[in-house]
């Protein structure tokens, strides 16, 4: 008899991952760096967000939470 741990339950992706071949490269850039929070490419995004939308009032934050804590604020 085998254990439950010894069982597979999923035997095929739950789902499938679409990313430019960058992403996994510049993600790795920001965490090896260190410096998840105050890094030059949170800068970098919030510039082309910035040009994309056409506002330059950006600012990103570390969470939805964060997010609606702040949305809440501002009302």
């Amino acid at each position: 008899m085998s254990s439950r741990s010894d069982q597979k339950i999923f035997t095929q992706p739950l789902f499938k991952v679409y990313m430019d071949d960058k992403v996994p490269t510049n993600v790795g850039e920001v965490l090896m760096s260190g410096k998840i929070s105050q890094y030059n490419k949170i800068s970098e995004f919030e510039s082309v967000l910035s040009k994309y939308i056409g506002s330059d009032k950006i600012l990103t934050i570390n969470s939805g939470t964060n997010a609606l804590h702040l949305a809440y604020h501002l009302l």
